[in-house]
């Protein structure tokens, strides 16, 4: 039986089983060794932007307090700073001069979302406005003059990459924060005075 030359010519210009396994394997190596790399360099600018996001939330707090004498609060009272902890919704103070305060000369973020007329730093329920990278929002722990010798403080945390706050307060209020949550201290030694 002769072999057909047109047929013979078409087998060695194909590749052989083993060949085929021989490049899927070298392409699952650079895989390997790719794939970690990149989801390292993601990790790595979430951790970036929520460090970058939360000096910007923490500036416009300081900003807030050095113009009008009184730090930002979602209730525009003229109460002195209370020992809480609640996550960053609203604070549409940032943005409009809700509480009537002396001297407002916001806005103090251009980010935010609208919620209606409003407009927030973040709406409870919702995936946009000034969140963390992982889409969370972030928390702020204020502690009242008095809270530990005197001091107080006011302090922004980010759940990180596992969305779970793992910081109490205590811990928060002594600058150590717990698992992957990220800390960021907006003032310490509030002064006599200092208002919502």
């Amino acid at each position: 039986m002769k072999l057909n030359p047109k047929l013979t010519a078409a087998a060695k210009a194909g590749f052989t089983l083993v060949e085929l396994v021989v490049v899927v394997l070298i392409l699952a190596i650079l895989a390997g060794v790719i794939v970690p790399v990149i989801g390292d360099k993601v990790d790595q600018s979430r951790l970036t932007a929520a460090k970058a996001t939360m000096k910007e939330i923490s500036n416009a707090f300081n900003h807030y307090h050095i113009d009008t004498g009184s730090w930002p609060s979602n209730t525009p009272t003229s109460a002195k700073i209370t020992t809480k902890s609640e996550d960053l919704y609203g604070y549409t103070c940032f943005y409009n001069n809700t509480g009537n305060r002396t001297n407002w000369n916001g806005p103090y973020l251009n980010d935010g979302v609208m919620s209606g007329t409003t407009m927030n730093i973040a709406v409870s329920g919702q995936t946009t406005g000034l969140l963390d990278a992982w889409q969370q929002p972030f928390r702020v722990m204020s502690f009242a003059e008095g809270y530990s010798s005197g001091q107080g403080a006011i302090v922004l945390l980010c759940r990180g990459p596992n969305g779970t706050l793992d910081t109490s307060q205590a811990q928060a209020y002594a600058g150590t924060p717990q698992k992957d949550d990220m800390m960021y201290v907006t003032s310490r030694k509030l002064s006599v005075g200092s208002q919502n």
